[in-house]
């Protein structure tokens, strides 16, 4: 069980945080120091905290659990001196000025190099092809548009999905039946050897099913719709804005939470980078992504 929990100390102050492993006997590592300034002698030889779950879950991923900690720190104001000892995520001051960053999102395109019988557009036929920046996976759902997977490059767009193409095609991805993914249920066809170690038995039965996993990697591939944004290729911001996107879509509900993909080497902002704004202007629906959201 992971959970989130508010630690209540006696002057009413609180300290909330996470635990990986539900141990009853954790009580936080807020810093000692602070602590130790708002208590004299006279009161630390009677010292009573009490310990609150305020939110709990058996299948959270732990980029998921970190979202949720952040959310209850900012809903409760642990991180105001005032109300609370915890330092992080550091508490915006009247005169910060954040930075914006907008997203200016183009598409949708089809899935570059492949034919197709009607005219519409390949991502490799058009002019932000050769840029970089940010990317989406989506498919068609609802009056709108589910995400599979976010992805940054630094290199032009086109080159960096040749690379996604020879994974698909080689087995490398995981393949979903595209009927179950357009209503948001992750049906799998092939899992995929992701980059790891290829058993006899795995590819032995890649090698059985080769034109079965090849054509429905072929039908996923002509039924992606595809969204790019040119951004600035700095890395830890496309790396910040990856992870921002990835974690919204982690924390909503339905089948917006459910269709994306997990495990991903996600690296959002460290504690001590100042937050930055994303404004997410798109012509269609993006299902479970905000409009507007920190990275």
């Amino acid at each position: 069980m992971k959970v989130i929990y508010k630690i209540t100390y006696p002057n009413g102050k609180i300290y909330v945080g996470k635990d990986l492993t539900d141990s009853i006997n954790y009580f936080g590592s807020a810093d000692s120091r602070l602590i130790e300034k708002d208590f004299p002698r006279e009161q630390r030889r009677d010292f009573t905290v009490r310990k609150k779950i305020l939110w709990e879950s058996e299948t959270a991923s732990d980029s998921e659990v970190n979202v949720k900690e952040v959310e209850f720190i900012r809903a409760l104001r642990a991180n105001d001196p005032n109300i609370g000892y915890n330092q992080w995520p550091k508490r915006k001051r009247e005169n910060d000025t954040p930075c914006v960053v907008e997203l200016l999102w183009e598409g949708p395109f089809r899935w570059p190099g492949l034919h197709y019988e009607d005219d519409t557009i390949r991502l490799d036929e058009t002019t932000i092809g050769v840029k970089c920046g940010v990317y989406l996976w989506t498919v068609e759902h609802t009056d709108g548009y589910l995400i599979y997977a976010a992805g940054i490059t630094r290199r032009p767009f086109v080159k960096r999905f040749r690379e996604h193409t020879r994974a698909y095609l080689t087995g490398v991805y995981t393949i979903f039946d595209v009927p179950s993914l357009k209503r948001g249920i992750r049906s799998e066809i092939w899992h995929g050897f992701w980059f790891k170690q290829r058993s006899v038995e795995k590819q032995d039965e890649y090698n059985n099913r080769s034109e079965e996993i090849r054509l429905a990697a072929n039908e996923l591939l002509t039924n992606y719709r595809i969204f790019v944004a040119s951004v600035d290729p700095s890395r830890r911001l496309l790396e910040r804005i990856e992870a921002a996107i990835m974690n919204s879509l982690y924390s909503a509900a339905g089948p917006t939470s459910v269709v994306p993909d997990r495990g991903m080497a996600l690296a959002p902002r460290w504690r001590n980078e100042q937050s930055v704004i994303i404004r997410s202007i798109a012509p269609v629906l993006f299902h479970g992504l905000p409009s507007e959201f920190e990275a």
